[in-house]
């Protein structure tokens, strides 16, 4: 057991190792609003690609760009990021921002530890956030949600030379890139003419699951050394605004043991940009239902960590191989351990 978990944790430290190797894609990079270099520019998720510009120029020279170092730069398949300073409390913090329409109005967005923010200009150099709240009321004792109102003051405020939109602002309840992009291009077109914006963030992100039948051989600490078989019919649904790599994993696992456990798993994935062969990390936790003779005998969680491959032959099917180790630290007043290796075929939907 010790030495399954610490080929587990070996690999854990190998794929952090990989995922130095980054994700590097081809750019363009903005030194000035019409100087521009091309080369390969690093891609991370949402949240840093908003500190830092990695980058390899074709001409060979590679380095690190902050905020303001340069204007921005460009995804040539993607997202387009320029400098900007974001006012929030009194303070100006820089940041590469994400260009989703440009015109007589523009939009930005960014996301950060706390969440998504919809961007607006505040100055040349500047952009103020469409902050979006929901009141929490108290009356006798009890608590209501009011209407969230205050992100419609923003819009209506900086598209005030429009009032045509005032009322699909009214009807815009929670702001997302779909409605944000489609309410900017609205008013460029209509004080602008067809040719009044450019949108920037044409990516329409479509509903993306990987199916996969799952079987592994699981050992429990204590079983003297006694293997069984477990069976799992998993979902694989893909998260790509939190990363282009992770995905949300939930289904049915049913491992026949003296009391039967039937588990829920909820766990996040996350898979390395390589074309063939992917490393694969998974980690949450598991929702146990326990019976024995057709009896519930309690409902307990118990913590699953997997790494892996994913060998990918074509563009619609995928081998996943992993070893994963499982911790139960509720079940039997004992702390139990277990680990399996396990085979998947995944089907990409």
């Amino acid at each position: 057991m010790k030495r399954t978990l610490t080929l587990l944790v070996m690999y854990f430290i190998m794929c952090l190792y990989v995922d130095g190797q980054t994700d590097f894609r081809p750019g363009i990079i903005l030194l000035k609003p019409n100087d521009s270099v091309t080369g390969k520019i690093e891609y991370k998720n949402d949240i840093k690609n908003a500190e830092v510009c990695n980058y390899r120029l074709n001409s060979g020279n590679a380095g690190t760009y902050t905020p303001f170092e340069i204007y921005g730069y460009r995804f040539t398949e993607g997202k387009f990021y320029i400098s900007k300073y974001i006012k929030k409390d009194g303070k100006l913090t820089p940041s590469f921002v994400e260009y989703l329409v440009k015109g007589k109005k523009n939009m930005y967005y960014m996301r950060d530890i706390a969440g998504s923010h919809f961007l607006i200009d505040y100055n040349k150099d500047t952009v103020l956030e469409v902050i979006y709240k929901v009141d929490h009321i108290y009356k006798d004792g009890v608590e209501y949600i009011g209407d969230a109102k205050i992100h419609q003051a923003y819009l209506k405020t900086y598209f005030q030379d429009c009032p045509e939109l005032f009322k699909e602002i009214e009807m815009i309840q929670v702001p997302d890139i779909s409605n944000m992009i489609a309410l900017t291009k609205k008013y460029n077109h209509i004080t602008c003419g067809d040719s009044g914006c450019i949108v920037f963030n044409k990516r329409s992100y479509k509903f993306k699951v990987n199916l996969e039948f799952r079987f592994g051989m699981l050992q429990y600490n204590g079983s003297g050394g006694l293997f069984t078989p477990q069976y799992e019919g998993l979902v694989h649904f893909w998260l790509p605004r939190s990363n282009e790599r992770m995905y949300l994993i939930t289904g049915f696992i049913y491992n026949p043991v003296t009391y039967s456990f039937y588990k829920i798993p909820l766990k996040f994935e996350y898979q390395w940009p390589f074309r063939v062969v992917k490393p694969v990390l998974e980690g949450g936790v598991n929702f146990i239902i326990i019976t024995q003779a057709k009896q519930l005998e309690g409902v307990l969680p118990d913590i699953p960590l997997s790494a892996g491959i994913l060998i990918c032959p074509a563009s619609f099917i995928a081998i996943n191989l992993s070893l994963e180790g499982e911790f139960y630290p509720f079940v039997f007043n004992e702390f139990l351990t277990a680990y399996s290796f396990n085979v998947g075929f995944v089907i990409r939907i």
